[in-house]
């Protein structure tokens, strides 16, 4: 883990959330709770294993709060960027109705091409 530049000024899940990044890889790595919980008094900031259990999942649940909103964000400006499709019956009948302009297309076809 980072070293810790422990402030009793700070909520010790201020220290917490700077360093979840480590408290989550050795988790991962299968680290036991107790041994972070002593590795994490070791630079200054120690607490019960009921604070570390409560802070962990207090802190997992904002990290996942951020992660769904950017989420449903992106979703919502990939939504934007589609075009827009009509499904009125009427337009379906103007574009049949009419000829189409193959100059026109064909002058925008090899302006495509360049």
């Amino acid at each position: 883990m980072r070293a810790l530049t422990f402030s009793a000024k700070r909520p010790k899940a201020a220290h917490m959330r700077d360093l979840i990044d480590d408290i989550e890889a050795a988790l991962a790595a299968g680290v036991p709770r107790t041994a972070i919980m002593e590795e994490l008094a070791s630079l200054g900031l120690d607490m019960s294993l009921d604070t570390f259990a409560g802070t962990l999942k207090r802190i997992r649940k904002e990290r996942n709060k951020t992660t769904t909103a950017a989420a449903r964000t992106s979703s919502a400006e990939s939504e934007l960027d589609k075009p827009k499709v009509s499904h009125d019956p009427r337009d379906l009948k103007n574009i049949f109705r009419n000829e189409p302009d193959l100059d026109a297309l064909a002058k925008f076809a090899k302006e495509k091409k360049r």
